[in-house]
C-alpha cells in the first residue's frame, strides 16, 4: 500500500524491502482495527522458492517486531488452510501460525515477538507450511531496556587475615546479561567481572575503614552502583558463628520439611543464612536460617543439603548432611486406567480423557510431558485436546503424568498417528459462550457451529453444574440456578456431525448472586409507575410526619407526580424516620425534595440535616437555596448496610423538610479500578481482602475478557495483571480472573475497569469562569483563578468516585490544586466563532480543537456573545462541526450535553426566546428521521432556571461563585447518568 497516517498519529511508509510477492489489495469491512487501511492491500507469496523475505536496515539493538495479517481469502475461511511459519534474525517467532484459527475471517490480529539485531539489518522470513500469509503491515520499533538494579545488601564487615566475600546480585529484563566493576576498593581486593562475586583476604595494615564502590552494567549500557564503608578488624576482636544445631534428617513425600538451624556468636552480632547445596525447591530464610520444602515423590532417596552462616564481619561457619526422603505411609500412587486415543485427523479436534484410581478424596494435577506443537492437557480433569494441523500429519510421540497431592505419579506414553484430512470437514463453534449468570434468573447460551453444508449434528454437556440442560438437536444451554449456585462453574459443550467428527468449547460460568431490588416509595402518595417505567410503592416506612398535598407545576422533574404529596414533621421528638429492611451491602440512596410552601421562598428558612444509618450525610441543607421554589432536588448518597433495615432520619436545624420520595439501590461490590483509554492499567489482583503469595497460581478463564480492552496476568504468583484499553470507547469494562490455590479451591472473582471518558467544557467567559468581564489583566477573578462552574464539578464528581479526564487547550485555573484545568472556553467568541473558528479549520473552531484533543462528553454553554452583538446564535453550527469531526478519522462518538443559556442582568426577554428555539432544534436532530443529523446524541439541561436574577449575577452577563455553583449542579444532573462508576 501507500504511505499512511495511523489513528495514533504513527507514519508508515509505502511498500518497501520485501524481496518477492504478489500485490493484492482486499475489500473490507476489516474487524477489529481502528486503522482498517492498513489492511486493505497486501503482499502474497505463492509458495515457489525463495521464499518471501522482508528486511529493513536498523542499529544493532534490541527491537519490538509486530506483523500485521488478516484471512481475507474466502477460499481459506477454516482452520488449516494457511499455516505458515516466520523467522525473524534466522530464529523461529512463529511456529505453524494459523490466521483464521486465531482470529477467524476479515479481522486482524497482531503477532508480536522481540528480536536482537548484531548486523544492522532485520531480517523477516514467511515460510509456507500449507500456505504463506497475506501480509498486511509491519512495524519495528526499538524495545525498552530497563536498567539494571542491585538488590543484595553488602558485607560491611571483614577480619584480618579471613577471606571476604560478598556476592554481588541484580535484578533486570529477563535475558539481560551484565558485566561487573569494582570502581574503588582496597589493594587487592577483586571481583569477578561474570559472577559479580567480590572477594579478598585483608591484611594487618588493612584494618580500619575503607571505601568500596562496586558497579553493574548491561548490553545495553545502563548502569548501577553501590557504595559502603568496610570495616577491617584484627583477627581475636571478631569471633565466627558456631552452628549448635542438629539438622532434621528425615522428610516425607507431600509434606513439610523444615528445620531451623540455630547459631552462636559475639553479643550483637546479626547472621546471614545461605543454602550452598539443596535440592530443586528448598528454600532458607535469609535472616531467621528457617529451612524448608516441600518433597514430590521424584525426590525420594537421598539428597544433599549444606547450610551456611555469616555474621557482619564476615566470619562463616557451615553444616552439611544428608536427607532422606521417604513415601508417604498409607498414600497408594494414582495409576492411569484409560487407554489413549491413537488417531487423529487433520484440522479436526482430537479428544483424550485421561482416567485414573486412587485413594479416596485424593487430588490429581495432570502434566503434558511430551506432545506436539499445541496440544494441551486441563492440568484438573486430565483432558487431552489438539487440533492438528498440516505441519502435524504423521506420528506423534505423547507422554501424560498425574500427580496426586502427596506427590506420587503415574505416567502414560502413546504414540498418536495424525492422517491428512479427506472428505468431511469438522463442525466449528463460532458463538462466544455467555460467562455470566444470576440466581433466580434463567441463563441461555445458544451454540452455533459451521460445518459442511447439508451435515447435522448432536450437541452434549460433557461438563456442567447440576440442572442445566442442552436441547441436543438445537444446541440451546439453558438453567435456572440457585441461591446455593453462587460462584464459578466449569462447563463444556461438544458438536458431533453425523460423520463422527467433534468440536468443544469449554468456559467457567460465574453465577452471581440474586440482586437486591431497588425500594421506590412515593412518600405520602399512592403506588405510581414513573417515566422510566419504574414501580413505586405507596407510602410506607415512616414514624411519624403529617400528610400533605401540593399543587403543581414543579420544575426539573418528568415524573411531577412523585413531588405533589408529601410527608413533613413539625420537629417535635420523635424526629422522623423512615426505614426499610434490605440486605447486608453497600447502597446509593436518593431523596427527593421541593420547596412548596410560599412562606419558606427564602434561603435560610428550612434548614435540616439527614443522617442515613446513623452517618451524617447532608448537614445544614437548604432545599431553597439549592433549587428555588417548586423545583425538583435530588440528592444521592452511599451507605453501608450491615444489619438487615436502613435507617433515613430528618433531623430539623430550623425546620423540617418536605419529604417527596425516596429510592435506595443496591451497588455491587467488587475490585475496580480507572484509566484512562490510551494508557495501560497495571495493578494487583485482589483475592480475600489482600494481595496473593507464592502458593496461589492467577489466570485470565476463557472467555473471561473485557469488552472495551484485554488484561494479561504478568506474575501468575502474585497476581500482578496488565489491562490494555483497546482505544474503541469509554464506560465500564470488566474482565474474569480465576485464583487456584485458596484453601477452599478455585474461585472466579470479576474486576472492573473503568475507561475514562474524555469531557471538553465548550463554550464563551462563561465556561473560562468570568465574574467580571473586561479586557486582560482587568478580568475577574486572574487567569490562573478563573474556574466558574468547572471546579465545583470536578471537586463533586471526583468526590463521588467519578474517573474523567478534562480536555481542551486552555487552561484557566491552574492555580488549583487538584484540579484538572483544560477547557475550551474562549472569553468574547459567538456560536460561529466557536464553530468555524477565528481563522478556519484546521487551525482553529471547535473540530480543530477536537483533532487536538478528542472528546467523548461536550459541555457545550454557546450563544450568549450573539446574543449582545444582536446576532449570531447559530449554536446549530456547532453541532455541525462536531458531527463532521465524528465521522472524520480521527474521530469518535461524542455526547453534547447542551445547555439553554443563563439569563443577564437586567432579564433579556431575547434569552428565552432563543432557549426555546435552541430546544426545538435539539429536539429535531435528536428524534425526526427526516433530519440528516438524527439520531444525534444531545442531552438538553436547562442552565436558564439553574440562577436567581439578578442575585445570582456578578456583572451583566456572568455569575458569581454561588451562581456557578447552580449552574455545576445542572451539568451534574445527566453526568450522574452518563458517567461510569466502580460498582
Amino acid at each position: 500500500g501507500g504511505a499512511y497516517t495511523d489513528v495514533a498519529g504513527n507514519l508508515w511508509s509505502a511498500d518497501s524491502g520485501c524481496n518477492t510477492g504478489i500485490l493484492n489489495t482486499i475489500p473490507g469491512p476489516i474487524q477489529g482495527t481502528l486503522d482498517e487501511t492498513l489492511f486493505l492491500t497486501t503482499r502474497w507469496d505463492e509458495g515457489a522458492a525463495p521464499e518471501m523475505t522482508c528486511s529493513y536496515a536498523v542499529s544493532p539493538g534490541l527491537y519490538q517486531v509486530t506483523l500485521y495479517f488478516t484471512e481475507s481469502n474466502s477460499r481459506n475461511f477454516r482452520v488449516g488452510a494457511r499455516v505458515f511459519d516466520v523467522d525473524i534474525e534466522g530464529v523461529r517467532a512463529f511456529d505453524n501460525l494459523d490466521i483464521y484459527r486465531e482470529a477467524g475471517s476479515n479481522t486482524a490480529l497482531l503477532k508480536t515477538t522481540t528480536v536482537s539485531v548484531t548486523d544492522g539489518q532485520i531480517d523477516i522470513r514467511f515460510l509456507h507450511q500449507v500456505k504463506n500469509p497475506l501480509v498486511k503491515a509491519i512495524a519495528i520499533v526499538p524495545a525498552g531496556n530497563n536498567p539494571p538494579v542491585i538488590s543484595t545488601s553488602p558485607v560491611t564487615g571483614a577480619t584480618v587475615g579471613s577471606l571476604y566475600r560478598y556476592d554481588v546480585n541484580v535484578s533486570d529484563d529477563a535475558g539481560d546479561t551484565q558485566q561487573y566493576f569494582l570502581d574503588v576498593a582496597p589493594v587487592g581486593m577483586s571481583i569477578d567481572p561474570g559472577t559479580g562475586v567480590i572477594s579478598w583476604t585483608p591484611g594487618a595494615a588493612d584494618a580500619g575503614s575503607h571505601p568500596v564502590t562496586v558497579r553493574v552494567r548491561d548490553q545495553g549500557g545502563l548502569e548501577d552502583t553501590q557504595s559502603w564503608s568496610l570495616d577491617v578488624t584484627t583477627a581475636g576482636s571478631n569471633n565466627p558463628p558456631v552452628i549448635t544445631s542438629a539438622p532434621v534428617l528425615t522428610a516425607t513425600a507431600g509434606q513439610s520439611y523444615r528445620y531451623d538451624v540455630k547459631v552462636t556468636d559475639d553479643a550483637g552480632d546479626t547472621q546471614q543464612y545461605f543454602l550452598d547445596v539443596a535440592p530443586v525447591g528448598m528454600s532458607i530464610d535469609p535472616d531467621t536460617g528457617t529451612v524448608s520444602w516441600v518433597p514430590g515423590s521424584s525426590d525420594l532417596g537421598q539428597q544433599s543439603v549444606t547450610v551456611r552462616v555469616r555474621d557482619q564481619g564476615g566470619l562463616e561457619d557451615t553444616q552439611s548432611w544428608t536427607l532422606t526422603v521417604s513415601a508417604a505411609v498409607g498414600n497408594n500412587p494414582p495409576v492411569i486406567t484409560s487407554t489413549p486415543v491413537l488417531t487423529a485427523t487433520e484440522g479436526q479436534s482430537y479428544r483424550y480423557d485421561v482416567n485414573v484410581t486412587d485413594d479416596v478424596g485424593d487430588t490429581q494435577q495432570y502434566f503434558l510431558d511430551t506432545a506436539p506443537t499445541g496440544m494441551g492437557i486441563d492440568p484438573n480433569s486430565g483432558i487431552v485436546s489438539w487440533v492438528p494441523g498440516a505441519a502435524g500429519v504423521g506420528q506423534q510421540s505423547v507422554t501424560v503424568r498425574v500427580r496426586d497431592q502427596g506427590g506420587l505419579e503415574d505416567t502414560q506414553s502413546w504414540t498418536l498417528t495424525v492422517s491428512a484430512a479427506v472428505g468431511n470437514n469438522p463442525p466449528v463453534i463460532t458463538t462466544t459462550p455467555v460467562i455470566a449468570a444470576k440466581a433466580g434468573t434463567l441463563y441461555r447460551y445458544d451454540v452455533n457451529v459451521t460445518d459442511d453444508a447439508g451435515d447435522t449434528w448432536q450437541y452434549f454437556l460433557d461438563t456442567a453444574p447440576t440442572g442445566m440442560s442442552i436441547d441436543p438437536g438445537t444446541g440451546v444451554v439453558s438453567w435456572t440456578p440457585g441461591a446455593g449456585d453462587v460462584g464459578g462453574h466449569p462447563v463444556t459443550v461438544r458438536v458431533q456431525d453425523q460423520g463422527g467428527l467433534e468440536d468443544s468449547q469449554s468456559w467457567t460460568l460465574t453465577v452471581g448472586s440474586a440482586d437486591q431490588q431497588p425500594v421506590r416509595v412515593n412518600i405520602g402518595g399512592a403506588a405510581y409507575t414513573d417515566s422510566a417505567g419504574n414501580l413505586w410503592a405507596a407510602d410506607y416506612g415512616c414514624n411519624t410526619g403529617i400528610l400533605n398535598t401540593i399543587p403543581g407545576p414543579i420544575q426539573g422533574t418528568p415524573d411531577e407526580t412523585l413531588f405533589l404529596t408529601t410527608r413533613w414533621d413539625e420537629g417535635a421528638a420523635p424526629e422522623m424516620t423512615c426505614s426499610y429492611p434490605v440486605s447486608p451491602g453497600l447502597y446509593e440512596v436518593t431523596l427527593y425534595f421541593t420547596e412548596s410552601n410560599s412562606k419558606n421562598f427564602r434561603v435560610g428558612a428550612r434548614v435540616f440535616d439527614v443522617s442515613i444509618e446513623g452517618l451524617l450525610e447532608f448537614d445544614n441543607l437548604d432545599i431553597y437555596k439549592e433549587a428555588g421554589s417548586n423545583t425538583a432536588l435530588l440528592k444521592t448518597t452511599r451507605v453501608n448496610v450491615t444489619d438487615g433495615q436502613i435507617d433515613i432520619r430528618f433531623l430539623h436545624q430550623v425546620k423540617n423538610p418536605l419529604v417527596k420520595a425516596i429510592q435506595i439501590r443496591e451497588v455491587p461490590v467488587g475490585a475496580c479500578a480507572a484509566t484512562p483509554r490510551t494508557q495501560a492499567l497495571n495493578g494487583v489482583l485482589p483475592v480475600s481482602g489482600g494481595t496473593g503469595s507464592g502458593s496461589l497460581l492467577f489466570s485470565i478463564p476463557p472467555g473471561g475478557n473485557g469488552t472495551l480492552g484485554t488484561a494479561t496476568i504478568v506474575d501468575a504468583s502474585t497476581g500482578q495483571f496488565r489491562y490494555q484499553p483497546d482505544g474503541s470507547g469509554w464506560g465500564s469494562d470488566s474482565f474474569q480472573y480465576q485464583v487456584e490455590g485458596l484453601p477452599g479451591g478455585t474461585v472466579i472473582n470479576i474486576y472492573t475497569v473503568i475507561i475514562e471518558p474524555r469531557m471538553m467544557p465548550l463554550g464563551d467567559s462563561i465556561t473560562t469562569g468570568v465574574e467580571v468581564g473586561g479586557n486582560e489583566p482587568d478580568i475577574i477573578p486572574t487567569a490562573d483563578l478563573r474556574v466558574g462552574w468547572r471546579l465545583p464539578l470536578y471537586n463533586d464528581l471526583v468526590a463521588e468516585g467519578y474517573a474523567f479526564d478534562f480536555v481542551g487547550g486552555q487552561n484557566h485555573g491552574w492555580g488549583y490544586s487538584p484540579f484538572d484545568s483544560d477547557h475550551e472556553g474562549h472569553g468574547g467568541w459567538t456560536a460561529t466563532d466557536i464553530a468555524w473558528g477565528k481563522t478556519g479549520y484546521p487551525t482553529d473552531g471547535v473540530r480543530a480543537w477536537l483533532d487536538a484533543n478528542p472528546a467523548d462528553i461536550i459541555l457545550l454553554h454557546a450563544g450568549t456573545n450573539g446574543l449582545v452583538a444582536g446576532g449570531d446564535i447559530e449554536v446549530e453550527a456547532i453541532l455541525d462541526e462536531i458531527d463532521l469531526w465524528e465521522a472524520s478519522p480521527g474521530g469518535n462518538p461524542v455526547t453534547v450535553i447542551l445547555a439553554q443559556i443563563i439569563d443577564q442582568n437586567p432579564l433579556n426577554p431575547v434569552v428565552s426566546e432563543f432557549n426555546a428555539n435552541l430546544l426545538a432544534m435539539a429536539n429535531d436532530r435528536i428524534s425526526n428521521p427526516a433530519n440528516s443529523a438524527y439520531p444525534d446524541q444531545i442531552v438538553v439541561i436547562d442552565q436558564q432556571s439553574a440562577l436567581l436574577y439578578p442575585g445570582d449575577l456578578q456583572d451583566k452577563l456572568h455569575p458569581k461563585p454561588a451562581g456557578y455553583v447552580k449552574m455545576k449542579d445542572r451539568w451534574k444532573e445527566p453526568l450522574n447518568l452518563l458517567l461510569p462508576l466502580c460498582p
